[in-house]
């Protein structure tokens, strides 16, 4: 175990060199450190919009920081790719169940199973997803890929998402994000 934790700390500090969207041509990159930053703050936010209570809330807050650590053993994974194939989806979960349940058992038990949670974490993984593309695209960049992706996750996943957490979207999106 403690040679699994030493592994662990050694390859946490990797988050800050892991570039998202690497294969995408981009004005800004986006460290997988950075990401989880952010869908912390929003997560958080969302937490305090839903009133949940400090435990819930605190659970919530775990996930976000924790959620795209295994992505420092299994790389960063083209978004048409990932989200493109159903049977590449469902592979990378498998690899990403089984990369936390044998490389980082110290914190397997903070990624939960609640829907709820998952749905949060969903919402503010998009936002902050919004606000990088945005910054790009805002930047002049005009890559189709960088487009598809800000269309898809705001005009298809995050309407969904929102049906699914049964809140105002508006008013979610406007406490949380604020320029919506």
């Amino acid at each position: 175990m403690k040679k699994n934790n030493l592994q662990f700390r050694k390859n946490i500090r990797c988050a800050s060199h892991l570039i998202r969207f690497s294969a995408i041509p981009k004005i800004f990159d986006q460290s997988l450190s950075d990401h989880s930053y952010y869908v912390t703050y929003y997560v958080y936010k969302i937490c305090k919009f839903l009133k949940l209570s400090k435990e819930e809330s605190y659970k919530n807050i775990v996930l976000a920081v924790i959620h795209d650590i295994p992505e420092i053993v299994l790389g960063d994974i083209q978004y048409d790719v990932k989200h493109g194939f159903k049977e590449v989806e469902t592979y990378f979960n498998i690899l990403e169940n089984n990369t936390i349940e044998n490389r980082m058992k110290d914190i397997k038990d903070d990624f939960t199973n609640d829907t709820k949670s998952k749905i949060i974490l969903k919402i503010a993984d998009i936002l902050d997803k919004r606000e990088y593309i945005k910054q790009e695209i805002e930047s002049g960049n005009a890559n189709k890929e960088i487009k598809f992706i800000y269309k898809h996750t705001i005009e298809v996943q995050l309407p969904k998402l929102i049906k699914e957490l049964k809140v105002n979207g508006k008013k979610l999106l406007d406490y949380v994000a604020g320029d919506f």
